[in-house]
């Protein structure tokens, strides 16, 4: 049960808007709370809490749902073991050249 707002226990509402200088929660998140559309949560978020793109816009999500969908499609990628072997022999590659070895 959630505590009342009135009662001492209840801990202050927090918006992401409030002048923090990064998202704090998930834009997703905050829209619920807010009691908003998840759109208008991306549109209100300050553009810092986004990465850009190379052409100078911001990405199409923020940084920490970012990351999470990042994760996501490495988890995913990693399951398949042609790729996870492929993974490894570019990162053995790329370690023997930073060692000054032979990258065959």
């Amino acid at each position: 049960m959630a505590a009342l707002p009135d009662s001492p226990t209840a801990a202050p509402a927090r918006s992401v808007l409030d002048g923090e200088t990064r998202v704090q929660i998930p834009l997703e998140e905050a829209a619920g709370m807010l009691d908003i559309s998840r759109w208008l949560a991306y549109k209100l978020a300050p553009l810092r809490g986004f990465y850009r793109r190379p052409s100078g816009g911001p990405s199409g999500y923020c940084r920490l749902c970012q990351r999470e969908v990042s994760r996501a499609a490495r988890r995913r990628h990693m399951q398949d073991p042609a790729a996870v072997a492929k993974v490894r022999a570019r990162d053995r590659a790329r370690k023997r050249r930073g060692r000054g070895g032979d990258a065959a």
